[in-house]
């Protein structure tokens, strides 16, 4: 069915960004105003419809607010607010504005709204026909941009009923990457779920791409053709409940975690005390005492009940903390945080000031004065800010590697960062991981693990992590380095071995077994601790 779409408003300095020496790119500002994608606003600008001042616009040029830009001389009425919503498209639909050949669109699904759907309402990526689940539509051009564009990375997660039960090594596969005929391509995450019917199993795959049916390609490759394919998130945003066909606006709170996931507002998502993402609650900041948000935290965070429902994983380096964190952190509910992270954010601070990573005073120095921020875009996958940078992608430099181990034994460098983790958990239940968790960071917590693994077993998963970041590394070197980080752990007095676990911690020996295995015995770690 064809939609007419009515010509969005004209803009006048009123539009524009605040007074700045640059002004803001004319195809963003654009975009902003609902006249479609950046790349649909820059076929605007190059064909000649855009003015600035009456002259006709280039490519790319900045506007400042004095500026008054038209597009096709139309004089507007006043913009209407922007609006967004979540649809729970079911299979068969296609996502389309219209289809010439008469097929149902997820258009025809918006006919209820009051007052129909917006002409400059657009869909955010795509679904094919066959899939199910989560869809986004929007009428702000530039939060669809930002959604859709890979640079962003907003994860989008599905579950996935495949034929046949993905072992590990197909798994891995994903994670590490599979050949398509556009290029490689890897999943962020990837983990078996459940038993399916007729013999097939329910898998979850987080991607951070959106190339064109890329998940059933991907695990078409891994050997496991998909039968049915459900979108569940899209970065915090939770199909949840919604039914097959319904949509609803984002409640604010979701739109603002949105936009902080994709970069266009500073409130980023944390896990509630519910185990439910809390969007739009402010950044951690630099130091949590002095600058925590003015919201009161829930009464159990306030009686140190958060804490004590959080999950504590200690272990030394490459024996499984953060897989199985993450995968745990899902299962509950809970956000997750590799503590390490924060030590590797310090770490290139250091390097990039010109210190000295042994020069322990110096380096302290600088740690309590940072701006550290981490932000949730997806519970289970914390972004890492520097001086308001994201820096999540650098933080497996060689240089960084090198070095970590020499920041992190600091006695001072950990008092001040023990400090901020413990006013993340002291927020709402979460499953940190790292080095002395159990014993300094959350000593409430009444699930305490402590993962363990042969020498020759963590060197091999650091190896297969060095090549799926696309470093090239052998086995001796990374077998070096491991057994390096672990002798300066221990200088650092760091439990690096079984017998130095917080008291009743569970250990468990990872030698041989899959995520699935270890999730399986944390889970029921965690129900016992925690039983009424």
């Amino acid at each position: 069915m064809g939609r007419d779409r009515a010509r969005p408003p004209p803009l006048t300095a009123a539009d524009a960004p605040p007074p700045g020496a640059r002004g803001e790119r004319l195809q963003k500002l654009l975009a902003r105003r609902g006249y479609g994608s950046r790349r649909k606003a820059e076929a605007l600008i190059r064909e000649g419809r855009v003015r600035v001042d009456g002259r006709p616009a280039s490519l790319g040029e900045r506007v400042l607010p004095s500026a008054r830009v038209t597009v096709d001389g139309a004089q507007p009425p006043p913009e209407a607010a922007s609006l967004t919503l979540m649809l729970h498209k079911p299979p068969g639909v296609l996502v389309a504005a219209s289809d010439d050949r008469g097929r149902r669109t997820v258009f025809d699904l918006l006919r209820g709204l009051p007052g129909g759907a917006p002409p400059s309402l657009r869909h955010v990526g795509r679904l094919d026909r066959d899939s199910e689940g989560l869809l986004l539509l929007t009428t702000d051009g530039e939060l669809a941009h930002r959604v859709a564009h890979p640079r962003h990375g907003v994860a989008k997660t599905y579950e996935a009923l495949v034929a046949g039960r993905p072992a590990d090594g197909a798994l891995a596969r994903l994670r590490e990457g599979v050949a398509l005929d556009d290029g490689p391509a890897r999943a962020a995450e990837a983990e078996r779920l459940r038993r399916g019917a007729d013999g097939g199993w329910w898998v979850r795959l987080v991607l951070r791409e959106g190339r064109k049916r890329q998940a059933r390609r991907m695990l078409a490759a891994a050997g496991h053709p998909v039968r049915r394919l459900i979108r569940t998130r899209l970065g915090p945003l939770a199909l949840g409940g919604l039914d097959a066909g319904a949509a609803r606006p984002l409640a604010d709170g979701e739109l603002a975690a949105l936009r902080a996931a994709c970069g266009l507002a500073a409130a980023p998502l944390l896990p509630s005390a519910s185990g439910e993402p809390r969007a739009g609650a402010p950044a951690m900041p630099s130091a949590p005492d002095e600058a925590a948000p003015r919201e009161s935290p829930p009464a159990a965070a306030a009686s140190g009940g958060a804490i004590a429902r959080s999950v504590a994983i200690d272990g030394p380096a490459a024996s499984g903390k953060s897989a199985v964190g993450r995968a745990l952190a899902r299962r509950l509910g809970y956000g997750f945080l590799d503590t390490g992270l924060m030590y590797r954010a310090c770490t290139l601070a250091v390097i990039e000031a010109g210190a000295d990573p042994a020069d322990e005073r110096a380096v302290a120095g600088l740690v309590r004065s940072l701006d550290l921020g981490v932000r949730w875009p997806d519970p289970a996958t914390p972004r890492v800010a520097v001086g308001g940078e994201d820096v999540s992608g650098r933080l497996r430099e060689p240089a960084i590697e090198a070095a970590v181990s020499l920041v992190s034994r600091i006695p001072e460098v950990r008092d001040e960062l023990v400090r901020r983790q413990r006013a993340f958990a002291a927020r709402s239940p979460i499953v940190m991981a790292g080095r002395d968790i159990g014993t300094r960071v959350l000593t409430e917590a009444r699930t305490k693990l402590y993962l363990h693994a042969s020498l020759a077993v963590r060197a091999a998963r650091r190896l297969a992590e060095e090549r799926a970041a696309g470093r090239a590394s052998g086995l001796d070197a990374v077998s070096a380095e491991t057994e390096r980080r672990d002798r300066l752990d221990a200088t650092g007095k760091r439990a690096v071995r079984p017998e130095q676990a917080a008291p009743g911690a569970v250990v468990i020996d990872t030698d041989g077994l899959g995520v699935e295995e270890v999730v399986a015995a944390a889970l029921e770690a965690h129900a016992r601790a925690n039983a009424a």
